[in-house]
Formats: C-alpha cells, structure tokens, sequence
C-alpha cells in the first residue's frame, strides 16, 4: 500500500504507459455516466477526467437534469468528444437511467 498526502488527482501521471493486448474494437465498450445539476464550475473537471481514461473503447454520457446554471455551455463546449444528454429536472435516479437508455 502506497500512503501519500498528495491529491490522487495530483499525483503525476507523465510516463505511464498502459498497453492492451487487442486494438480498442475487439476490447468491451465502457460507457461512463456522467449526471449533473447545477455542478457548471465542476463538471469540466468530470469530463476532463473521463477523456483522460487509458482504456482504448469508451463512450462518455453526460447527462444533465435540467441545470439553470452554465452547466449546459460547459458541456456544449466538448462537442463530439461526449455524448450529451439534456433533459427536465428530474432526479438522480432519472438522470443514470436516460444516461443507461442513450448507452451502446
């Protein structure tokens, strides 16, 4: 076990190398969830983070529950690079399960 006081999202990362042993077609599609509601000044760092992932065959969902802050601009801003779900409020629960429905 590797104890440390630095923020994992600190900790550096450069020279990583992960390799898979098929190209990303044959490998398992992951689809990562992303919800939010009012979380604009957060949801980049989200999105950001998922986009990073080292695992070749992803699709990336955000779903926003009907946000009246920048949330939606936020999420416009990453085009074609995720896979937007804008919906009415409608509670988490709603928000992962229109998420799960626009999933491959």
């Amino acid at each position: 076990m590797i104890l440390t006081s630095q923020p994992f999202s600190q900790m550096p990362t450069q020279g990583l190398q992960i390799e898979f042993p098929h190209p990303a077609e044959k490998m398992p599609l992951a689809s990562i969830i992303i919800s939010n509601y009012n979380y604009g000044q957060f949801i980049s760092e989200a999105i950001d983070s998922s986009l990073s992932q080292t695992y070749p065959n992803i699709e990336i969902i955000v779903v926003d529950d009907g946000s009246t802050d920048n949330s939606r601009q936020v999420i416009a801003a990453y085009g074609d690079r995720i896979k937007p779900v804008l919906k009415e409020n409608g509670g988490q629960p709603s928000a992962y399960n229109a998420g799960f429905a626009a999933s491959k």
